[in-house]
């Protein structure tokens, strides 16, 4: 029986609690693994609950043409191989391999399988079996070299996990995936990412019913002129970030077949198409989005934008949303519902051609980020901002950089509101820093782009040797959520010990690298921890050789997208 992600994600959890080590997707145990020799060959392989991992040891050559290789067994001890996850994984000189007399009828992951093999000019797949397949993200990702692949026989009808699977094969000229049938695919992000040198994409044979991230997917096709989704069902999709940034070269784009009734996340989706002068997202349903921070930004050929069919009473993130769109002449957001707008900092900046924009339905009483939002709109003579409420707001000012204020309606009143407000000023990007001391213990705090503040521990209540419990940092500060630990305790590397038993950590969104190069630590209580709202955990013990204790069994990794390459425990 095969697993799901969930189930495979609390089996980690577990085998992490039991003092075990994570590897790829499977949990491979701490105790051994065997090494066998085939024609001189060695395949190391790694026990886990299902079967073997097998992975290539490189023996018989790590460079060069290397032509065909002897397989891997198929079973050892009465256990199936199960895994290819990571075999050649940075053979990064070799320049070709043939694996036409591999039997992979039995094998269920082929995760990052020649991931950053840098120097492959020539692969055989020809005999490849994958109809037991579940997962093949990152399965070619970082073939630079690579210019054709030849999937044709392909069985794709049991995977569930497509991400970033031909992700930066930059040479690659053409790719046919007609008889990919991907029916039960869950995650496509990242799936062409930087494939940076094909023209055309037909994907009209996709099934996309099941999909729930398309995060990053074409990012990066920089020569793409010509692309076929229409058969796409985006139903169930909720991230879309980045989908089709920086496709440069394509003029037009119709997504009137898109649902994006169950999308939250569109922050930067169309961020970067310099050349795209048509886009019709008329069908558009963002009743549950979040953010749309640079969603339009630097549509630079763009002349018209009909946003009427947008619900923005959810967005909480409309940064530079249309910055950089140079050749719109007008937009009409009188139908924005901004009850819940956090931050417009550079919304509109550099749209030099803008002459008149409607923001007469702008409800900004809870905006705290307002920064150059109208810098160089050097056009701009249409603009009513009597009614723009300042009561909020934490960071703003020069909002009429290289603009006419005079041209502005309630222009100048609003400068001097901001003036009165004293707000803080933003001078390097979007990050402003401070420091607040709490019982000797100083947290540095810092603007994050994504819900509040980030807070890094200083040290002040010492740096080395068992710390005992510490001061946690403040939930909210000036009304704003302290939500972003990533990185709070990296780099420590003398402490032995540390006790967050009484750090509330309920509305924490980020515990990316938290403690990652606390190379001295053993012991840490993390008891109390909620981890609910958790959407990133990546390398957040990662390189702490010296913890020997961890219970981490309650933690909640249901907000976690791509646990399976969040490498909690990375060594280096």
């Amino acid at each position: 029986m095969r697993l799901g992600k969930t189930s495979i994600l609390k089996i980690i959890f577990l085998l992490i609690v039991l003092n075990l080590c994570v590897s790829c997707e499977s949990a491979s145990t701490s105790s051994s693994y065997e090494v066998l020799q085939e024609r001189y060959y060695d395949y190391k392989l790694e026990f886990n609950k299902s079967g073997y991992i097998a992975r290539w040891n490189g023996k018989g050559g790590r460079s060069g043409d290397l032509g065909v290789i002897p397989a891997p067994l198929t079973e050892y001890n009465g256990l199936p191989v199960v895994s290819y996850c990571e075999m050649f994984r940075n053979f990064d000189d070799i320049k070709s391999i043939d694996l036409s007399n591999f039997n992979t009828s039995g094998v269920e992951n082929m995760d990052s399988m020649f991931f950053s093999m840098n120097s492959l000019e020539s692969l055989n797949l020809s005999s490849f079996d994958t109809s037991n397949v579940t997962n093949m993200s990152s399965m070619f990702s970082g073939l630079i070299n690579l210019k054709k692949i030849d999937l044709s026989n392909f069985d794709t009808s049991k995977v569930e996990n497509m991400m970033s699977m031909f992700s930066g094969m930059s040479a690659l000229e053409e790719i046919n995936l007609s008889n990919f049938n991907t029916s039960n695919v869950k995650d496509m992000g990242g799936m062409f990412n930087h494939v940076s040198s094909v023209k055309s994409l037909d994907l009209s044979s996709f099934d996309t019913s099941k999909v729930k991230d398309m995060d990053y997917m074409f990012d990066g096709m920089t020569s793409l002129e010509e692309i076929d989704i229409s058969s796409f069902n985006t139903s169930k999709v909720k991230s879309m970030e980045r989908m089709f940034h920086s496709l440069k070269n394509l003029k037009s784009l119709s997504l009137v077949n898109f649902d994006t009734s169950s999308v939250k996340n569109m922050v930067g989706m169309f961020d970067n198409m310099e050349n795209l002068t048509e886009l019709d997202i008329s069908s558009f349903n963002t009743g549950k989005v979040r953010n749309m921070g640079a969603m339009f930004k630097d549509l630079s050929s763009l002349e018209n934008l009909d946003l009427h069919s947008f619900d923005t009473s959810k967005v909480e993130y409309m940064f530079e949303m249309f910055s950089g769109a140079r050749s719109l002449k007008a937009l009409d957001l009188s139908n924005f519902n901004t009850t819940r707008l956090l931050d417009m900092n550079y919304m509109f900046e550099n749209c030099s051609s803008l002459e008149s924009l409607n923001l007469s339905s702008f409800d900004t009483s809870n905006v705290i980020k307002m920064y150059e939002v109208f810098a160089n709109c050097k056009q701009l003579k249409e603009l009513d901002l009597t009614h723009f409420d300042v009561s909020s707001l934490l960071v703003g000012g020069n909002l009429f950089y290289y603009c006419d204020i005079n041209k502005i309606k309630g222009g100048q009143q609003l400068e001097e509101k901001i003036e009165q407000k004293n707000p803080m000023i933003l001078y390097d990007d979007y990050d402003v820093e401070y420091k607040f001391s709490d019982d000797n213990y100083d947290y540095e705090m810092e603007w994050s782009h994504t819900t509040g503040y980030k807070a890094r521990w200083n040290g002040n209540g010492g740096e080395s040797g068992k710390l005992g419990r510490i001061i946690a940092p403040v939930k909210v500060h000036k009304g704003v959520p302290v939500n972003d630990y990533s990185g709070m305790f990296a780099d420590y590397d003398r402490i032995t010990e540390i006790d967050l038993s009484n750090f509330d950590t309920a509305e924490v969104r980020n515990m990316n690298s938290m403690f990652k190069n606390c190379e001295s630590l053993e012991k840490l209580n993390l008891s109390s921890f909620k981890t609910n709202l958790v959407y990133d955990m990546d390398f957040m013990f990662a390189n702490c050789k010296n913890l020997k204790g961890i219970d981490i069994s309650k933690f909640d990794i249901s907000n976690i997208k791509h646990f399976e390459k969040a490498k909690l425990f990375s060594l280096y």
